[in-house]
């Protein structure tokens, strides 16, 4: 079994497979080394007589970089698209879900007051500011007001990063967002001008489910070890990396694990920049995949999901309804609902999460299926600074050129910004 490759991929989540692919089709002999006794990361899907439950993501945005990888991975057959119910968003306000469009923040009382709605029709006559270290919450109170970034923006972004507004860096967490400022001078008018050029991008699963792309993408590998790294070194201008079974060389490795991670194993080589990485935020995580017969929800509610602001004292933060977005099985509906939770607290928040979901949906029955999983470090917080970090780390792999890092903490969390330019090109 030779140990000498030309690169070497530490860490079998959704960054690292795609960049070993990559890698591997422009010829060069690639080593993909993964802790723990499968591939995937977070996404884990898994197959029930109703159907698919995700235990991590439940669908993912499609990109141009991601259908190319699709087609040719040969999933075009497998792949699923939303419903058009998934275009719905709800947010819980005022003791029920009220769904969020234009039509309601204007012209409903349920949502947002009057003060508001006129903040939202003004904003596009502000000028564009580029404010550094500035909060998210900050620029939506320079650009709008308290209500809308309680109302509105902490739920959607709870959603996203389970995260806090306060913390979280503007231009570093909502590029999108920062991007349409700097360009169309507002948020409103850049909202406007993707609906006009039609640039949603599209919400699509597998028939079985999300682990059918990591799958396909190891498949594809020649060499996939189960190994966990216990140090790395740079030798001689080559990479030494060692595991607990045995000793591996190459010209360059790419770390595509979690910061924390990443940080451990740079902690020997150079003390400041692991440091620096370590400073990325974790915030734990409950969630839920849940099962019910179709019967026992007396109340549906077609659509995405809901989200849960702060300001509606729930301990559940946000309920995506697989069910209603891919209409995989009539008879039974899935949900994945997240909640806030710590290792203190994870079985009185459990008994929090069934009430208030019952309570939502009401449900009659008990499920047919239910997974509680604990997520000590669940996903990574662009909070203020970040960018400052990036560019340090930037400039530290032009010093390090046999070392590359990657992973969400450095593209986004999504999915769709995992599989992007740079991690599919050198």
């Amino acid at each position: 079994m030779s140990n000498e490759f030309d690169h070497i991929v530490v860490g079998g989540g959704i960054s690292g497979l795609t960049k070993a692919y990559s890698l591997q089709k422009q010829g060069l002999k690639v080593l993909l080394l993964e802790k723990a006794n499968r591939t995937g990361g977070v996404i884990h899907s898994k197959i029930t007589e109703c159907g698919v439950t995700e235990l991590g993501p439940n669908s993912l945005a499609l990109t141009p970089i991601l259908g190319q990888l699709i087609e040719e991975l040969g999933l075009n057959d497998q792949l699923i698209k939303a419903n058009e119910v998934a275009n719905k968003r709800y947010i819980y306000l005022k003791g029920k879900p009220v769904l969020i469009n234009p039509k309601t923040l204007l012209f409903g009382s349920k949502v947002i007051g009057l003060g508001s709605k006129i903040k939202l029709l003004s904003e596009r006559f502000k000028s564009a500011q580029d404010i550094p270290n500035e909060s998210l919450a900050d620029a939506i109170k320079r650009r709008f007001n308290n209500e809308i970034l309680s109302n509105l923006v902490e739920p959607v972004i709870t959603g996203i990063y389970a995260g806090s507004p306060e913390k979280l860096e503007y231009k570093s967490s909502m590029k999108r967002m920062f991007v349409m400022e700097q360009e169309h001078g507002s948020f409103t008018k850049g909202f406007l001008a993707s609906r006009k050029s039609g640039s949603k991008r599209e919400i699509v699963s597998f028939n079985k489910g999300l682990q059918q792309l990591t799958d396909a993408l190891r498949d594809k590998l020649e060499n996939v070890r189960y190994e966990a790294v216990e140090s790395i070194s740079l030798p001689n201008d080559r990479v030494m990396v060692k595991t607990n079974e045995r000793n591996y060389e190459a010209n360059g490795l790419t770390l595509a694990v979690p910061a924390y991670a990443a940080a451990e194993l740079l902690q020997p080589m150079d003390g400041d920049i692991a440091q620096r990485i370590n400073q990325v935020e974790y915030p734990s995580l409950l969630g839920w995949q849940v099962t019910f017969k179709t019967t026992s929800i007396t109340k549906r509610i077609p659509s995405f999901g809901i989200l849960f602001p702060s300001k509606s004292k729930k301990v559940i933060k946000g309920i995506i309804n697989y069910s209603e977005i891919f209409g995989t099985n009539d008879d039974c509906r899935h949900f994945t609902v997240f909640a806030a939770a710590n290792t203190e607290n994870i079985e009185k928040v459990e008994q929090q999460v069934k009430e208030e979901f019952s309570s939502v949906y009401e449900v009659v029955d008990e499920p047919i299926e239910s997974i509680f999983s604990f997520y000590e470090k669940a996903i990574p917080q662009f909070n203020v600074g970040h960018s400052e970090l990036m560019k340090i780390l930037d400039e530290w792999e032009r010093q390090h050129p046999q070392i590359e890092i990657l992973g969400n903490w450095r593209t986004g969390v999504a999915i769709g910004d995992c599989i992007n330019q740079k991690n599919v090109c050198c």
